[in-house]
């Protein structure tokens, strides 16, 4: 296992996907975050479109863990 990258998750983002993983250095661990919409093409091909990304939080690397939770208000 690449130890930069550690742990994935996904949530459903009320039609779209949300992908969060994680990215070490030797000082901090980052978690990042992709919003994800599809289109239905020809039958079963399926076409995905990355909407956005971006890191939305740093910590010291000594934080190994995080969890994905999805709520619809």
């Amino acid at each position: 296992m690449d130890p930069k990258f550690c742990k994935m998750a996904m949530v459903d983002l009320g039609g779209k996907m949300g992908l969060l993983w994680d990215t070490k250095t030797s000082q901090e661990c980052k978690i990042w975050c992709a919003e994800i919409t599809f289109e239905r093409r020809h039958g079963d091909e399926m076409l995905g479109k990355v909407e956005w990304f971006d890191s939305v939080f740093s910590t010291h690397v000594s934080c190994s863990s995080f969890y994905a939770v999805s709520a619809s208000v």
